[in-house]
């Protein structure tokens, strides 16, 4: 599966930077895939498709106990976007 690392990282409120990348995965029961949004060195990903339903989301919690979050999600949604526009969704090898 192809994945891309984003040019921004991702900060979180602490005052700490991750690189963030866009992985492809297999969607369960369907013979095609779909994006996910990683933060690495952490717990946190979600799909892209999940992120896009709150455009104006602000900032994403990797670890709402610990209220631990990503501070500045909307630029890299923006960024994580803008580099999928121009990829075609791939099926699923063997099916």
């Amino acid at each position: 599966m192809r994945e891309f690392v984003l040019q921004g990282k991702a900060q979180d409120n602490f005052g700490y930077n991750y690189t963030v990348s866009i992985k492809e995965q297999p969607i369960r029961e369907s013979s095609l895939t779909d994006w996910v949004f990683r933060i690495h060195d952490t717990s946190g990903s979600w799909y892209i498709s999940t992120l896009e339903t709150n455009p104006l989301r602000e900032s994403i919690y990797i670890d709402m106990g610990q209220n631990w979050l990503c501070t500045n999600i909307k630029p890299l949604l923006a960024e994580a976007q803008e580099l999928l526009s121009g990829i075609p969704r791939a099926p699923v090898q063997g099916w």
